[in-house]
């Protein structure tokens, strides 16, 4: 019993430490555990923190979907209103361009219609067709353009012909006189001058001598041609050569004695020796 005391009394410093020992290991244990309360409690917080902010996060991410699909919506009616005004630009192009070759095709037209061969063709075609008014203005028009064109002669000439078609003799007498006062060694100077006389016999007032002073000098300066025998022939017409008077009937001679009259014999006609 003695022994177990003292082992006891031995023993009891070191129980004594132990206890102590166990509660600073246990004040320890509280200190950490309030600890990792506080940092659970902190974390905590600071998840909360998070979800508030991943909330907002969200909610600016839908806010800025929603603003993306506004965007992608107005995208859309902009890209919709360009394509309207792109067609609509090449819709006015296209006219334009239409326009513009419309214009150039007129204006080669009209220089193409300009082209003193051109108008001079026309004109001889009309003159043909006996459009006697529109081949009268598609040469005085050649004659107002090219006063100085190698055809020039032949305008006035065929110009003159179509005044003539009109019965406007005036303005044909004009043309032929043209020629013959401007064109002096020209190739229309014997129809012209023919055509003038004739002109001028069809005009107001007595123009008859001059009518046949030109037709004279038709006949004299162009001997053997067409035009000098046609000259001839309105001169017969303008101004005929006066008859002479006829002489008066011979007075018979007095009747004489029928004698017989012999029958020559017949000869042979003599040929010539070849």
């Amino acid at each position: 019993m003695a022994k177990t005391k003292a082992a006891l009394l031995l023993c009891a410093p070191l129980l004594l430490g132990g206890c102590v020992a166990t509660q600073q290991n246990i004040g320890d244990l509280q200190t950490q555990l309030n600890s990792l309360n506080s940092s659970l409690t902190q974390m905590q917080k600071n998840q909360a923190e998070l979800n508030a902010k991943m909330d907002k996060l969200s909610g600016n991410l839908v806010a800025h979907s929603e603003s993306l699909r506004d965007f992608d919506r107005g995208l859309s009616k902009l890209s919709s209103k360009l394509d309207d005004m792109e067609q609509a630009l090449d819709s006015k192009i296209a006219a334009v361009t239409q326009n513009v070759k419309a214009q150039q095709d007129a204006a080669s037209a009209q220089a193409t219609a300009l082209l003193p061969s051109k108008i001079y063709g026309e004109s001889y075609t009309q003159l043909m067709k006996k459009s006697y008014e529109r081949s009268a203005q598609g040469f005085a028009l050649y004659i107002e353009k090219f006063p100085h064109g190698e055809l020039v002669e032949s305008a006035y000439y065929y110009m003159g012909e179509a005044y003539s078609g009109l019965n406007r003799w005036q303005d044909a007498a004009v043309a032929y006189a043209t020629i013959l006062e401007q064109f002096k060694d020209s190739q229309f100077t014997a129809p012209a001058r023919l055509k003038y006389a004739l002109c001028i016999l069809k005009l107001p007032g007595n123009n008859k001598d001059e009518a046949v002073k030109y037709l004279k000098s038709i006949i004299q300066d162009f001997p053997g041609t067409q035009q000098a025998r046609l000259a001839e022939d309105y001169l017969k017409e303008v101004d005929p050569p006066v008859a002479a008077p006829e002489a008066a009937p011979a007075k018979p001679a007095p009747a004489k004695a029928a004698t017989p009259v012999r029958k020559a014999a017949a000869k042979p006609v003599k040929r010539a020796a070849k």
